[in-house]
């Protein structure tokens, strides 16, 4: 007979409600695979555990840092109460951690990021790349290798100087030219909207750079802090095809154990990093797309910290656990693809049409538990570009929808193909129910979850008719990344509208808080008229950290993953 003991400080009962809130996703709970043949119920009788005899039961395990499913049949499961132990002593502050564990939502597709990379690769990556700037915790870009900036009288030019000594973590130097290597692909990459204000830049020395702006740049640092100018040894990168599998590092941490098409990555603190010592010794980044499981291992202590929690699941965590709505400063969306011969793709009026039959509150409330409030415009509301620029302020009109489309060749409605994410909460639960209000007028949406990494493959081949995603981004890189030739979202739909196109471009340089302001409202309105995307509610997510406060955690507004170093602790 084998014993299964539960972990401290959480009670069977919390247990329980713990699967059962991750399992009882709104609208999809009949769609999930089953993994268990029968389920193991277990009953408090007088405050005792009664033992339940089951046939077969799935439970996850850890065996050599990795986790696997063990089948255990036709045993009997005794539930063992642990015995309180005593408190651990509480650490210094400036103790740094041996390793921690992090949850993903899908595994990471590449390290290149002139590759479509998911979530989880550029989260990744940043960790594991030189940057010239790095984004604290609240999303401001700090110097990284840079040592200084200065700017001309104009802001048109920005000389820097790189910290002296720089090396990778394999004692290559590290040089100007890599930055400007990385720039160059990068004008043909998926960066290439965020740096159209770039001019040029130029490398004289091996420590200095000269960049050239077409006009003054607010989010000039910011564009710096991304992922897509990530640095890398311009002779490895141009020589080794398989250069990012084993890449080398000047950031923080350098990848020790990776396999493309596998759950698991080790990352290790860099010794050469710039920054000093880190606070956190070793990160391993974990796929785990299945939402309940990502919920139990948390809850479990099997993983450290998860980034993109089922909504459901924040009021039955552990007391060890601190879950909490993480905004994201992005929008969720939806996106046509203009090349298939879908009515949507043919008719304005289809689109707009759409937009209007869809409840977006109801998408806030029943998908993403009142985290995502409902969009009224293309730009999130926590920010002063927001405009509220969609017909009726964003609210459902049925009526109006059926009226729109009683003046198309498509009165009687249609079929079409509506892609989601499998792995994100509630991101497929929107999905169904946006499909059951565009039933309402006759539109017939075929909603297919599919995993992140292949959904990514998809809209980049434009094999798909409607898709849900998101953006992150700042304000002007929403509407870049949405409008512009070169943005994912412009590419993904084989979007381009010229006029849009110059009024972002001048809206990017335009350095007048007022007369930005104005801009974007306009751009705003000019998007509604044509509707290439729908906008459906503000971004968020639900985290949860097992992890001592202030050491690790996701940059505000942003979907990167931040350490300090023991020199900030101090």
């Amino acid at each position: 007979m084998s014993k299964i003991g539960f972990p401290r400080k959480l009670s069977r009962r919390s247990l329980l409600k713990l699967g059962a809130a991750a399992a009882a996703l709104p609208l999809l709970s009949a769609c999930q695979p089953q993994v268990v043949e029968k389920v193991v119920t277990q009953v408090v009788e007088r405050e005792k555990i009664v033992e339940k005899p089951v046939e077969k039961i799935v439970t996850q395990i850890v065996e050599k840092e990795k986790i696997v499913e063990k089948i255990v049949e036709k045993e009997k499961i005794v539930v063992v109460t642990p015995t309180a132990a005593p408190a651990p002593p509480t650490p210094a502050a400036t103790t740094p951690i041996q390793r921690i564990r992090v949850a993903q939502s899908n595994q990471i597709p590449t390290l290149d990021a002139m590759r479509p990379q998911t979530v989880a690769g550029y989260q990744a990556s940043v960790l594991i790349s030189g940057q010239l700037y790095r984004f604290d915790f609240d999303k401001t870009p700090k110097p990284d290798l840079v040592e200084s900036a200065e700017v001309s009288a104009d802001g048109k030019t920005i000389t820097m100087k790189l910290k002296p000594n720089l090396k990778y973590s394999d004692g290559t130097p590290v040089k100007a030219d890599d930055a400007v290597y990385q720039v160059e692909l990068q004008r043909k990459g998926p960066g290439a909207t965020f740096l159209n204000p770039v001019d040029s830049v130029t490398a004289p020395d091996d420590r200095t750079l000269i960049w050239k702006l077409k006009a003054p740049y607010p989010e000039f640092y910011h564009v710096l802090a991304f992922q897509y100018v990530a640095m890398h040894p311009r002779s490895k990168v141009e020589s080794d095809k398989d250069y990012y599998i084993r890449p080398v590092s000047a950031g923080p941490y350098l990848l020790k154990e990776w396999t493309p098409g596998t759950p698991r990555a080790l990352l290790v603190e860099n010794p050469n990093y710039v920054g000093g010592p880190m606070m956190v010794k070793e990160i391993e980044l974990v796929a785990i797309p299945d939402l309940t499981s990502r919920v139990l291992q948390l809850a479990t202590g099997v993983v450290d910290f998860v980034f993109d929690l089922p909504h459901s699941s924040a009021a039955n965590l552990p007391k060890e656990v601190r879950a909490g709505r993480h905004p994201l400063g992005g929008m969720y969306h939806l996106t046509y693809n203009f090349e298939k011969p879908t009515p949507f793709a043919k008719d304005v009026k289809v689109r707009q049409a759409m937009s209007l039959a869809i409840d977006r509150e109801a998408v806030n409330q029943k998908a993403f538990f009142g985290l995502s409030p409902a969009a009224s415009g293309f730009i999130y509301s926590e920010v002063s570009e927001h405009a509220s620029v969609l017909p009726n302020g964003g609210k459902r009109d049925v009526e109006a929808a059926k009226k729109l489309l009683a003046e198309t060749p498509y009165a009687k409605g249609f079929e079409f193909q509506f892609l989601t994410w499998s792995a994100r909460p509630g991101w497929k639960e929107a999905a169904l129910i946006i499909a059951e209000n565009l039933k309402e007028i006759g539109i017939i949406g075929k909603v297919e979850p599919i995993e992140d990494a292949v959904i990514v493959s998809r809209w980049t081949a434009g094999d798909y008719e409607l898709v849900w995603t998101g953006t992150v981004a700042m304000p002007i890189f929403v509407l870049t990344t949405l409008f512009v030739p070169g943005g994912s979202y412009a590419n993904a739909a084989r979007y381009k509208n010229p006029q849009l196109v110059d009024m972002i471009a001048k809206a990017q340089v335009e350095i007048s808080a007022s007369k930005r302001k104005e801009m974007f409202d306009e751009i705003q309105k000019a998007a509604v008229a044509d509707m290439p995307h729908i906008p459906i509610s503000d971004r968020a997510v639900l985290k949860g950290s097992r992890i001592r406060e202030g050491v690790f955690d996701v940059v505000k507004q942003a979907e990167y993953l931040r350490v300090k170093t023991v020199a900030e602790m101090k």
